[in-house]
């Protein structure tokens, strides 16, 4: 189906020693090292949430961001105790974006739970599965988005 997208680039692909199988840009189907570009994005619901940002490109600077409402989540957060946003985290249903879909304020409260001194974030942005180099994008182009904890 890409194939129509852009002949050239599939014969460039398919002619590249040694062969590209994925690079996480199945949206410019087929791999090649040599293709730039980024995703068509389209939003096809009633409301965007979580593309809301980026829909016309990222988002380009701080001030920018907050025109757009961002910071309202935590701004609210900091006005509470640790275990009161925990808990609206959980009250939110909110889910990681990983393939595991793993409920965001069980792992919070998990971390808070443990009695070490010092603890640390960790943001795994390495898209291994197929399909979900949305979530980079979100990375790269919305960084500060309140859409990743939204409370």
């Amino acid at each position: 189906m890409a194939r129509s997208l852009n002949p050239k680039a599939w014969e460039m692909a398919v002619r590249q020693e040694p062969p590209t199988y994925c690079l996480g840009k199945c949206y410019m189907g087929p791999s090649s090292t040599s293709t730039a570009g980024y995703p068509i994005i389209e939003v096809r619901s009633s409301r965007a949430v979580v593309l809301r940002h980026i829909v016309k490109g990222p988002v380009s600077s701080l001030g920018q961001y907050l025109e757009l409402g961002g910071m309202r989540g935590l701004e609210r957060a900091l006005k509470m105790r640790r275990w009161e946003v925990i808990e609206e985290v959980k009250r939110s249903q909110l889910r990681g974006r990983g393939g595991a879909y793993f409920p965001t304020g069980l792992k919070w409260d998990s971390a808070y739970q443990q009695k070490a001194p010092q603890k640390f974030v960790l943001v795994n942005g390495d898209e291994g599965d197929a399909g979900a180099y949305v979530d980079k994008f979100l990375m790269w182009w919305d960084p500060t988005s309140s859409s990743k904890g939204h409370l």
